[in-house]
């Protein structure tokens, strides 16, 4: 499990760090609870928010850092395939996930059945510092996630 300190925050948090002048304690204690609450939602049976998709569309286009943003009735998963850093929500209890904020777009719902299981990977997430929601205000850090592969069926005969 990764658990992350001041000094590996700071480096890759300086856009926080320039506007906020430091991670305090606190912050490193948020971060790494929630680094622990992704890494032990993960599941190398069923995929889950959060976790990587390498995806390539019907048209042949490839995306290596794709996201699922979403979950739908347990076995349908949206995948947002140029996400921008997601915000960590929070964890769902009743299915034993987590909830995250993504945007970037184009977003696509594919069905359990189609995602194979690849390994895993560290995935970059945020969530507001001590100083709550404000310009520059998250901290980036980082969760081991799995890695899932999707392919969509060629539209092209």
């Amino acid at each position: 499990m990764i658990n992350m300190n001041i000094n590996e925050l700071n480096k890759i948090n300086i856009r926080y760090l320039q506007e906020h002048h430091k991670i305090t304690e606190k912050d490193v204690t948020n971060i790494n609870k929630i680094i622990e609450i992704i890494e032990n939602t993960r599941d190398i049976t069923h995929p889950k928010t959060g976790d990587i998709v390498l995806f390539t569309s019907q048209h042949g286009d490839y995306y290596g850092n794709a996201i699922i943003s979403n979950t739908f009735d347990g076995d349908d998963f949206e995948v947002c395939e140029c996400p921008y850093t997601p915000f960590f929500s929070c964890y769902v209890d009743s299915t034993k996930d987590v909830k995250i904020s993504v945007s970037g777009g184009k977003f696509h719902i594919f069905n359990k059945s189609m995602f194979k299981y690849k390994g895993k990977q560290q995935r970059l997430f945020c969530d507001w510092g001590v100083c709550g929601a404000c310009a520059n205000g998250a901290i980036d850090f980082y969760a081991t996630v799995n890695v899932w592969e999707v392919k969509e069926k060629s539209i092209i005969k």
